[in-house]
């Protein structure tokens, strides 16, 4: 029923294997199908209530209970509706088709080509644990108290968590922005986003004090030459102020190119943009790899006479971000490459330390737009 031919605006609920978390009801998304389809395939009606238990991964046999949507409600085929006898606590079993024991067990069990599932007829065959019914009322009632209190101090340590993050960026920004000197003289910065910098730094453009290199592009033709294949980094590797190694891929190049996209230690990798979550996000290579590459969504930053740690830490403050998203099409990714070579800087006479501008994306960068309006900021 998950084709689209039996897909209706509205009609009856159609509750489908993403909807189905471990021991919750997950809303995401509303389909429905007919009437008109709920009799011809002799469709059954899920009640609130039932236990709704996923054939799919991930994981395979994750169940919840079906909530009251104040609709008539069916399942797709990859979700099995079980509708408890008068012994059995709904609560209770939902409780044990969560437990790590009946997961694992099902994750053993199943079978599939792309994707891995578990038989209605193998469900069948899971034993259950099965207490007297006073007893699995007070074994779920305890848990629903016991989760319901854990639940509530994740929340609270998700806002710390989230306060923590903006303490984070607002001693960064004033860091990098400010210096570490109350008592320093303030000037003028010229730049409205910017504000005031302490008297003894100078603004100045970042294509300047580095050069941004650009990463190879996958399904190039690599004919004549010899070729080897290396490590390069994506995306997904470039996290906010480190590089996730856990699953890192290998690319074929021509055996030539090595050294124009090898990596260096103390690059600063900076990703393309795509999400506002990936826009300009970066960190400094240390070299953890040799030889590594990059693609082409992820640049190197290579700076000559100031540290890219500075840079870093630029690139992760308030006016950085709204920099990068100010000069981002809201289409396909944006590009810091482009964004960062006229950027504007700050260099400390002191200590000869940097800092750029940058901010704002959901996209890509328009380049021209960019250029010129970063040039018409800083360059008169």
């Amino acid at each position: 029923m998950d084709r689209s031919p039996y897909i209706t605006d509205e009609g009856i609920r159609l509750i489908q294997t993403g909807n189905i978390g471990v021991g919750a009801y997950k809303e995401q998304g509303f389909r429905y199908i007919s009437k008109e389809t709920f009799t011809t395939l002799r469709c059954k009606e899920v009640l609130v209530g039932d236990v709704l238990i996923c054939r799919l991964a991930d994981p395979v046999g994750r169940a919840c209970l079906a909530p009251d949507l104040g609709v008539r409600m069916v399942t797709s085929v990859d979700v099995c509706m079980l509708r408890p006898k008068r012994r059995f606590d709904s609560r209770y079993l939902v409780y044990y088709l969560s437990s790590d024991q009946y997961l694992s067990r099902l994750n053993s069990a199943s079978r599939g080509g792309t994707r891995e599932r578990i038989s209605r007829s193998q469900l069948g065959d899971v034993p259950i644990p099965v207490p007297r019914l006073a007893e699995q009322r007070t074994i779920a009632a305890f848990l629903d108290h016991e989760t319901a209190r854990i639940d509530r101090l994740i929340a609270k340590q998700e806002r710390l968590i989230e306060l923590l993050k903006e303490k984070r960026q607002a001693v960064i920004s004033h860091a990098v922005t400010k210096g570490l000197n109350p008592d320093a003289s303030m000037k003028d910065s010229g730049v409205e986003w910017l504000g005031e910098v302490p008297a003894h730094w100078a603004v100045r453009r970042l294509k300047h004090c580095a050069t941004i290199q650009s990463g190879v592009a996958k399904g190039r033709s690599l004919d004549g030459g010899d070729v080897i294949r290396v490590p390069y980094l994506r995306v997904a590797n470039v996290q906010d102020g480190f590089v996730d190694l856990t699953d890192v891929a290998e690319i074929e190049i021509r055996k030539a190119e090595l050294t124009r996209y090898r990596l260096q230690a103390g690059d600063l990798l900076m990703n393309e943009g795509g999400d506002n979550d990936k826009l300009g996000r970066g960190t400094v290579w240390r070299g953890q790899i040799e030889p590594c590459i990059h693609q082409n969504h992820v640049f190197a930053v290579r700076t000559s006479g100031v540290e890219p740690e500075w840079v870093e830490l630029v690139t992760q403050t308030d006016y950085a971000r709204f920099h990068f998203f100010q000069y981002a099409w809201p289409t396909s990714g944006c590009r810091p490459a482009t964004l960062l070579q006229p950027s504007p800087i700050t260099l400390s006479k002191n200590s000869g330390t940097l800092f750029m501008g940058a901010g704002k994306c959901g996209a890509r960068l328009n380049v021209k737009k960019t250029l010129s309006s970063l040039y018409r900021a800083f360059l008169w």
